[in-house]
């Protein structure tokens, strides 16, 4: 799998991803809280979840990701002690755990590959202790705007058609909605949005390709391997998001605290 491959020099180029970590740690502050169990979930690396184990020794900390590459990289260097945190593989629509388990789940950049998120949320809702907490991430429906609208652009000048069919982010609006439907109610939300600079946009797709994340992007990146709609679409990115050190795409996220009801 793709996030398999990028296990390697996934954290050296996730700048984005990392920000809105930071974002995230700020809703679990103080760091005294009394969480007993905590899960990550989507844990990539294990580098989160080895801050979480860092940050509360008293806890007992997991995190799970669905890619092997993840887990076993993870494993190899994020470890506190002998065998802790705990790191291992597992689906997040299929959490094998039991109901009310943990105090605190917390996921960073994950939830906005998942198609049902209403039903992602409520199988969190069921491994959480009433009361429990829930702090996510997640970009939303303006990421990668730039690179998207070239790219539709692109593929109608070349095949003289629309795009057959283009993936898009949640809306902060659907998540926080999603949410409320599977039992949470909001403590609090950030909103994150910042302009990431490359070089040129054929850097923007290599570094989709290097942390694993293109495969997300297929339906919108039907043609992409077509060498015309490629350089239609590297040219209208040139023309219309360019600045003086290269081009520009935007990220925006969600970071947001929900309780258990």
């Amino acid at each position: 799998m793709a996030f398999s491959r990028a296990a390697e020099t996934y954290d050296e180029n996730s700048k984005p991803q990392q920000e809105l970590w930071q974002e995230l740690l700020s809703l679990l502050e103080p760091f005294g809280q009394n969480y007993k169990l905590i899960l990550d979930i989507g844990m990539g690396t294990g580098k989160n979840t080895y801050e979480l184990a860092k940050l509360y020794p008293k806890s007992f900390v997991a995190g799970f990701d669905i890619t092997r590459g993840m887990v076993d990289y993870a494993k190899r260097n994020w470890i506190v002690r002998e065998d802790y945190p705990v790191f291992f593989q597992a689906d997040l629509e299929n959490i094998p755990f039991k109901e009310k388990t943990f105090d605190l789940v917390i996921s960073n950049a994950v939830f906005q590959r998942i198609d049902n998120l209403k039903e992602a949320f409520r199988q969190v809702n069921r491994i959480l202790k009433p009361k429990g907490i829930f702090c996510l991430s997640l970009f939303t429906e303006r990421t990668l705007l730039e690179l998207k609208s070239a790219f539709i652009e692109a593929y109608r000048n070349v095949k003289g058609s629309p795009i057959p069919s283009s993936d898009k982010h949640h809306s902060s609006l659907k998540v926080i909605k999603d949410l409320e439907s599977a039992g949470f109610q909001i403590v609090k939300k950030i909103d994150f949005k910042k302009k990431q600079y490359y070089r040129n946009p054929e850097d923007i797709i290599r570094w989709l390709k290097v942390i694993g994340a293109n495969r997300y992007f297929k339906n919108w990146l039907i043609g992409i391997g077509t060498r015309r709609i490629l350089k239609e679409m590297y040219n209208i990115y040139k023309i219309r998001y360019s600045v003086d050190s290269g081009v520009y795409t935007t990220f925006e996220g969600l970071i947001i605290k929900v309780e258990n009801r």
